[in-house]
């Protein structure tokens, strides 16, 4: 997969390092023909392996100890790609990832320049069984949010980086900007996708859990069985 107007953008912070070798790990395994510029987000440490193009950036000189709406923001803007797709760095991956998806969502994108958003997995009404979007979709596996759907979250999304600036608080928290991120996002013209739950998914992790981490611990029952099947020995 070549894509020079996509980066891979993996948030993270410096109290979550030891993520970053099974992620990156298990990344590399899981999507073999990722050909895409990688940036780890984070405040002063560095992580690169030698398979992958990882660019860290670091909080830059001279801000200090900074929100992370704020460094969210200025990373965006250090990006040059026309696009990003947006990770955290828990989302250790189940399957192999689904590359023509995410290559059908850029492609869409160019054609349509009000796409904000393509969500690759299920959320807020998206998420409930038996949910059907009021607005036809002409994208397989994805359908239109409406105004009152939560259209923020942190999960796996290929955005449109300036619009996604547009819509992030420089005092803002994951969860503050994803509640009242939301809200603003009901003035947005632009049209937010997401994954339907009966879609093909181009990232499995565990959704209903989070990710691999819950407020601050491992969560065992996810992580347990990939370190076995990776052989990644982790503490």
């Amino acid at each position: 997969m070549n894509n020079n107007k996509c980066t891979l953008l993996v948030n993270s912070c410096d109290s979550y390092s030891d993520v970053w070798f099974p992620f990156f790990k298990i990344l590399q395994v899981q999507w073999p023909d990722l050909d895409m510029p990688i940036v780890l987000n984070t405040e002063t440490k560095s992580y690169g392996i030698q398979e992958l193009n990882i660019e860290t950036f670091n909080v830059l000189e001279g801000k200090g100890n900074i929100e992370w709406g704020e460094r969210l923001i200025d990373v965006l803007n250090r990006i040059e790609t026309e696009y990003v797709l947006f990770m955290l760095d828990d989302y250790l991956l189940q399957e192999p990832v689904k590359s023509e998806i995410v290559r059908n969502c850029i492609k869409w994108m160019d054609e349509d320049k009000s796409i904000v958003t393509f969500l690759l997995v299920p959320s807020g009404f998206f998420a409930r069984e038996g949910y059907k979007s009021k607005w036809k979709s002409p994208y397989p596996g994805f359908g239109l949010r409406e105004k009152k759907d939560p259209r923020l979250i942190t999960g796996p999304g290929i955005w449109r980086r300036k619009e996604l600036i547009s819509l992030i608080k420089p005092f803002e928290d994951p969860w503050v900007w994803e509640l009242y991120g939301s809200m603003r996002a009901r003035r947005y013209r632009g049209k937010f996708y997401c994954c339907t739950l009966d879609a093909p998914k181009a990232f499995v992790y565990d959704v209903k859990r989070g990710g691999a981490i819950h407020r601050g611990l491992w969560v065992g029952c996810t992580v347990r069985p990939l370190l076995e099947k990776f052989k990644i020995d982790l503490d």
